[in-house]
């Protein structure tokens, strides 16, 4: 019985694309066991060989599998080709023929491997094109490029799907980069997160879930009294489903009654309404039991229509709870609308109607990425004509209805908008009517008084730009002039100031404010100043630390010798002594420091297995020695005994003496290169281990800079520290533009991103380029900057350890490398000029900025690039010399475009460079000077390359080892 159930495998026959078949073919002839015949082929025995009984077998048994073999090939190939291998005799001559005729020689698979990698990098997902689909074609091109010899990782693949796919996968692509492992990320989880997200929209334009299926019916009746239904409210609840579900209960239509029974009436005309808009008949009309609902007439109209009736169980109001859930949501927004604007019940209908606008007009879950208006009438709607409900509205009365005396507006309140005109609704008090005007000018700031028949001012602190906007100012002082105000008298404004509701500025809102418990004693405030600075020499003497304080710093004074007793000569004068207190806070450091000035002396260091100390001057600063004559009274209480009346003449500088910023430097940095510590009193810190917020590893193997606890404060700071990591700070090929349509995000966030990510690059030089590309949009960011800056947060995440390491190595000289993005901005088409000079093993100095000009050629780009790495060269060769640093012959600068060095070098070449300003020219000076030298370079060794474009991991990980940067790690022996 199981041989006659077997099925014979269908053999594939060959349709012309040789790799697909070829591999099928193969797996099919490994699973009868007969591969090994087309590998290795028959062996013939040799003509005088005498076999045993055995071998005569085996042959005999070799060469029936090359029968079937050969049996199998020819029922695969056409008979076409078949006529060309006829004459082959085994099974392995037939398939190598196949293999050479379509495989080809190595020159023929170079070819086709370079169309199918240009059919792979052009490749794009068409609109309406399935993600099965587009997936399918992309392993069908990357599986070829394999079968011709092409190395293809599955992230490369992954990452071709992901930046390729159409505008509606945007921001799925980004929560999968963002919170996953690109390297770990298989293409099978890709495929099914694809696939997710793509039956989720297909679903959210067919399914019944994203219609508002809510119908408040109301219809104005002159009859009066009850309805005959159960009491449920103004209005009965029903549910319609019409033959076009994908354009039908997306809009909310208002037909208000008194009366329960005028239900059938009004179902009819919007039975007619809703049929006439949308095309298509009514099919389900889904009710409750009411008694509205069941009458004979409803029924049969129903049934004469042909509309199906779905009626919910007996208390079980949970199976309409769409329209259920509806009119819940618009009486909550009614009670809020007529509790807050003070509006008389009696108006609840015309609050109906402006709440069903509002929601017809605002973002819903159901209904993804438009209004329900918007999905009902195929416009985008305008929000342009909200106004607060229930404001103070003056409505223009014509000329022709007005005397020349009368008032120019009509002070009315504004109850929302006509449905038949395209105009504003509004009460008038005055003649107790409504009235339909466009021209009409609103009050915001004020509300009708019901009970006083006269406004009130409604006071918001929180709106506080109000008073900004000279618009909305002018109105208002127009209508002031036109229309009246009614006059209050002193104890009606007494009493309406005395019920205004006053409330915190914005500008407040992020202080904690706390009250002054009046039972609380006022002394414990005092505690608040109980260790303040002292602010005379009487009240600092009491204290013990700072008389000790006022004792040392005389006892410096008088050994530094900064000056003598003397006696005071007729025509002079003194200057008066002050003590200044306060607290003297020891990690004070010079504001004008410069990063690249640190980072040099660094890599001096560690080429010459220096040790770097840490050393503490006490009373260093403006003690240079004096020229002029000065004298200075004693100091209160420290007057010497029988000398009371002399004074003191100074010999060098004090604090506070104008003269001490001019004396302070040419005799101190004199006198340290001999003798600093006689000079000056210093405390020895030890080796250097933290300095200017960077910390300091010193080691046999070089030293170390990095600035792992602020990496650490700058995560914790945003909230950023259990967020998985990335590999690289910026995607490969991604360009950043203004995206002006996109979402606005907060962007004093987001500057204090990039104001913390810009004093990281102190030493984080890999991260340069993707912070200086994101400073760009600081005036007005949006969600894909925001998601460029968490980007960088994240690779910082997995590399807290990072630094800049210099090597112990022999003495170099300075070298630079200089690159640039040829119009890489794509808002104004601006280019970017990066730069990196070397000591040593690390770099010491570098930059990535946008070009201020815009430049016409790869040339002339990479020609104003090298301008600026130049003159960085000339500072750093000034520095190296103040630091008696010689280096031997002109500063090496590497760069990749033979073009840019011919020009700097060759003058004919400037009739074609004609608009390149004049001053762009001194690089051929400096070069003839022999201060700098142009060297070329090929692009894979270009270190810059770093700071002017997102580059593959590959590519950045080999170009962070070679700038030096690496963890802490590397100091290990």
């Amino acid at each position: 019985m199981a041989s006659d159930n077997f099925v014979q495998p269908a053999i594939l026959r060959f349709d012309g694309h040789y790799d697909h078949w070829s591999m099928l073919m193969e797996n099919f002839l490994r699973s009868k066991e007969y591969w090994p015949i087309v590998e290795s082929g028959i062996q013939a025995p040799t003509p005088n060989a005498v076999l045993t009984d055995a071998q005569k077998t085996e042959l005999e048994g070799r060469k029936l599998k090359d029968l079937k073999e050969k049996d199998y090939l020819f029922q695969a190939i056409n008979r076409p080709i078949l006529e060309t291998i006829l004459s082959k005799k085994t099974s392995k001559y037939i398939w190598d023929s196949m293999k050479k005729k379509y495989e080809g020689s190595a020159r023929v698979n170079r070819a086709q491997l370079q169309a199918l990698r240009r059919d792979f990098e052009t490749l794009q997902m068409k609109d309406g094109e399935s993600v099965t689909s587009y997936c399918a074609k992309t392993m069908e091109i990357s599986n070829k490029m394999r079968f011709h010899g092409e190395k293809m990782e599955d992230v490369t693949i992954l990452e071709k799907i992901l930046r390729s796919l159409t505008p509606k996968f945007d921001y799925v692509v980004c929560s999968i980069e963002e919170s996953k492992d690109i390297d770990t990320f298989s293409l099978d989880e890709l495929r099914s997160s694809l696939l997710v997200h793509e039956q989720k929209m297909n679903r959210s334009s067919t399914s019944e879930e994203q219609a508002l299926k809510a119908s408040t019916f109301t219809h104005f009746s002159n009859s009066r009294g009850r309805g005959t239904g159960r009491g449920r409210g103004r209005g009965g609840r029903n549910n319609n489903e019409c033959g076009n579900q994908q354009q039908s209960h997306h809009q909310e239509s208002k037909f208000q009654r008194r009366e329960k029974s005028e239900a059938f009436v009004d179902f009819k005309s919007y039975k007619a309404l809703v049929e006439k808009e949308v095309g298509c008949p009514i099919n389900v009309l889904r009710t409750d039991r009411g008694g509205e609902y069941n009458s004979h007439e409803f029924a049969n109209f129903c049934e004469n229509h042909g509309i199906k009736r779905q009626l919910t169980a007996v208390h079980t109001p949970q199976q309409n709870g769409v329209c259920k859930r509806k009119n819940h949501t618009i009486m909550n927004m009614v009670r809020n609308l007529l509790t807050t604007s003070g509006i008389p019940k009696s108006f609840w209908p015309e609050v109906v109607n402006w709440s069903i606008h509002i929601l017809n007009r605002s973002p819903t879950f159901v209904v993804q990425n438009m209004t329900p208006e918007k999905a009902w009438s195929g416009r985008k709607p305008s929000v342009n004509h909200f106004q607060i409900f229930g404001c103070i509205a003056y409505a223009h009365i014509t000329y022709e209805k007005r005397n020349k005396l009368d008032n120019k507006g009509e002070k009315c309140i504004f109850l929302g908008v006509s449905d038949k005109s395209k105009a504003y609704k509004l009460y008038s008090p005055s003649t107790m009517k409504i009235i339909i005007s466009c021209d009409v000018v609103f009050d915001e700031e004020f509300t009708w008084s019901w009970n006083q028949n006269k406004e009130s001012i409604l006071v918001d602190f929180d709106d506080e730009e109000k008073g900004q906007q000279p618009m909305e100012d002018e109105q208002k002082e127009e209508v002031t002039q036109n229309v009246p105000i009614a006059e209050q008298s002193p104890l009606a404004a007494e009493s309406q100031r005395s019920q205004r509701v006053q409330r915190r500025p914005t500008w407040m809102h992020d202080y904690e404010v706390a009250r002054i418990d009046q039972s609380e004693d006022p002394l414990n405030h005092f505690a608040l100043f109980s260790d303040c600075d002292p602010t005379s020499f009487e009240v600092a003497v009491t204290e013990p630390k700072w008389r000790k304080a006022m004792d040392a710093e005389i006892i410096t004074i008088e050994k530094n010798d900064t000056c003598e007793l003397c006696d005071l000569q007729n025509g002079q004068k003194t200057i008066g002594v002050k003590w200044e207190f306060g607290v003297d806070y020891k990690e004070v450091y010079a504001p004008v420091a410069r990063h690249d000035t640190i980072r040099l002396v660094v890599a001096m260091a560690a080429q010459n297995s220096w040790p770097i100390f840490k050393l503490d001057v006490k009373s260093a600063f403006l003690h240079g020695d004096l020229k002029e004559e000065v004298f200075i009274d004693q100091p209160p209480s420290y007057e010497k005994l029988g000398n009371e009346h002399k004074v003191y003449k100074l010999k060098k500088a004090l604090y506070g003496l104008k003269q001490a910023p001019q004396d302070c430097n040419i005799a101190m940095f004199e006198s340290f290169k001999k003798s600093m510590m006689i000079e000056f009193e210093m405390s020895d810190l030890g080796m250097m281990h933290y300095f200017l917020g960077i910390e300091v590893l010193q080691s046999s193997a070089g030293i170390f800079i990095s600035q792992k606890k602020y990496v650490g404060e700058i995560l914790d700071k945003f909230k950023m520290k259990d967020c998985n990591h990335m590999n690289a700070p910026s995607e490969f090929g991604l360009k950043l533009n203004k995206d002006e349509g996109g979402n606005k995000v907060n962007s004093t966030l987001y500057k204090q991103i990039i104001g913390s990510l810009m004093y990281l690059t102190t030493t984080r030089l890999d991260i340069m380029y993707a912070v200086s590309a994101i400073s760009k949009y600081m005036e007005c960011p949006t969600e894909i900057h925001l998601l460029a800056a968490k980007r960088i947060l994240r690779y910082l995440q997995g590399t807290k350890e990072f630094g800049l390491f210099f090597k112990k190595r022999k003495k170099s000289n300075l070298f630079g490398f200089t690159d640039s993005d040829y119009a890489g901005d794509s808002d104004d088409r601006k280019s970017t000029s990066g730069y990196v000079f070397m000591l040593g093993t690390g770099a010491v100095s570098w930059s990535s900025k946008k070009q201020s000009i815009v430049t016409l050629s790869t040339t002339e780009v990479e020609f104003v690039a090298t301008i600026a790495c130049a003159c960085q060269a000339i500072w750093l060769k000034k520095i190296l010399e103040e630091l008696q640093f010689k280096e031997d012959g002109p500063t090496l600068i590497y760069c990749d475009n033979s073009s840019a060095i011919k020009l700097s070098k060759n003058p004919v070449l400037h009739d074609r460079s004609k608009h390149i300003d004049v001053k762009y020219h001194f690089l051929r000076d400096l070069m003839n000077d022999g201060v700098i030298n142009l060297v070329y370079c090929r692009s894979e060794d270009q270190i810059a390359d770093i700071l002017t474009k997102p580059l593959k991991f590959p590519a950045f990980q080999k170009l962070n080892e070679l700038l030096g940067v690496c963890s802490c790690a590397a100091l290990k022996d």
